[in-house]
């Protein structure tokens, strides 16, 4: 990760990645923050899609999720 931000606009969270020109990733695939369970850090989880065309440098990874708050999950059973 290169740098984060918020867009103003939509409060949307923007992360620019500096990815090895050698991995070719799908251009349909996504990106979720992940935690390494209840007290890990965490990360940014890229999964490949099955698309034939590739994301080119500067293009947008469109299919994002959310984190899961673990713990509001705990709480809840």
């Amino acid at each position: 990760v290169i740098s984060q931000r918020l867009d103003p606009a939509t409060y949307q969270a923007i992360i620019d990645m500096d990815i090895d020109p050698k991995v070719k990733l799908p251009e349909d695939s996504s990106a979720k923050i992940t935690s390494e369970g209840l007290l890990g850090d965490t990360y940014l989880s890229l999964e490949a899609g099955g698309s034939e065309d590739f994301l080119q440098a500067g293009q947008e990874i469109r299919f994002t999720q959310g984190s899961i708050d673990l713990m509001s999950l705990i709480g809840q059973a």
